[in-house]
């Protein structure tokens, strides 16, 4: 089976995975100090910024992945940023399974937030990490219908217990760089290999990947 989508971002948004979910760049651009090659790249200071990938490209709340290669510009002491995510449509607050890193009543944290409808509690995950500028990371959220789980290069940080509700069974919209919903939280730094997958990934695939550095040169079908 393949990935829902692949995005190597290597100077642009095409879809990898052979589905043909290309994404378009609004407001970002493309570096080539990215971890494998090029990358997508945030800028500062700008609302509107991200690649967002054309309807029909969501995953199910219930069970899916996200897996993305961080880089940041400078800390984010005053507001999340989003590395990626999905949601159900333009302009919809609320509606979103999301990576961010960023500060949490003071506290500065990569989050995972698989299910903001249902609420902060619905299988939400904060681990208390501080970045390094200029370094790259691993990060993977996943969800199954009873838990969620965060990893940070290769290793399981943070996991919570996940209600699956009847709210919005499958999301139609991928986004890289920030938050479909709110502008506001537009990545700021280096995005680099984003992969949106329909299943759940298990610790092992997730170490996997991250100690073989796939990369780029993932294949289409799963590892």
């Amino acid at each position: 089976m393949a990935y829902r989508a692949i995005y190597h971002l290597n100077g642009d948004g095409v879809d990898a995975s052979g589905n043909g979910f290309n994404g378009t760049v609004v407001g970002g651009t493309f570096n080539v100090s990215g971890k494998f090659n090029q990358c997508y790249s945030g800028v500062s200071g700008i609302g509107t910024n991200y690649m967002t990938a054309p309807t029909g490209a969501g995953l199910p709340y219930y069970s899916g992945t996200m897996s993305i290669w961080v880089n940041i510009a400078s800390q984010f002491t005053a507001a999340y940023r989003a590395m990626c995510g999905y949601s159900l449509s333009t302009g919809t607050s609320g509606v979103n399974n999301n990576l961010y890193y960023g500060t949490a009543s003071g506290t500065v944290v990569i989050r995972f937030e698989p299910s903001y409808l249902a609420g902060w509690g619905n299988g939400g995950c904060d681990y208390a990490v501080t970045l390094t500028t200029g370094t790259w990371y691993h990060v993977v959220g996943t969800t199954d219908s009873s838990w969620s789980y965060l990893y940070l290069n290769g290793k399981l940080v943070k996991q919570a217990t996940n209600t699956v509700g009847t709210y919005a069974n499958v999301v139609n919209r991928l986004v890289v760089g920030n938050n479909y919903a709110v502008s506001a939280y537009n990545w700021w730094g280096n995005l680099d290999e984003a992969i949106f997958d329909n299943v759940t990934w298990s610790a092992s695939q997730v170490r996997n990947y991250y100690n073989q550095a796939v990369g780029r040169y993932a294949p289409k079908a799963r590892f």
